[in-house]
């Protein structure tokens, strides 16, 4: 799977960053894609003991011609109640709402 990064601070990789794998059809529309608002669904591959709620900028690949604001992080765990910011296991979800804007 296509992994993304989402970022605290626009344009810069950081500590704090975390990424996640999306399926290969939601890649492909993320470097397609002129919407306004997306939609993201994100699975985790990892155990992670500090996933936000607030981030800056989904980064989907360098190439991609937008960039896109996180307006909105939630867990989307069907297992277990998930509270942000805190831990998540690997496999869970994250639906990430973001704004795309021209660069």
């Amino acid at each position: 799977m296509p992994q993304i990064t989402l970022r605290k601070n626009p344009g810069v990789d950081g500590p704090e960053d975390i990424r996640v794998s999306v399926q290969e059809r939601t890649f492909d529309y993320l470097m397609a894609s002129d919407a306004p608002e997306i939609r993201v669904s994100a699975y985790l591959d990892c155990d992670l003991t500090q996933v936000d709620s607030t981030y800056a900028e989904l980064f989907v690949a360098s190439d991609c011609p937008f960039i896109s604001t996180v307006r909105q992080v939630t867990p989307g765990s069907r297992t277990r109640k998930v509270q942000l910011p805190g831990d998540m296991k690997e496999g869970e979800q994250l639906v990430i709402l973001v704004e795309r804007a021209g660069r």
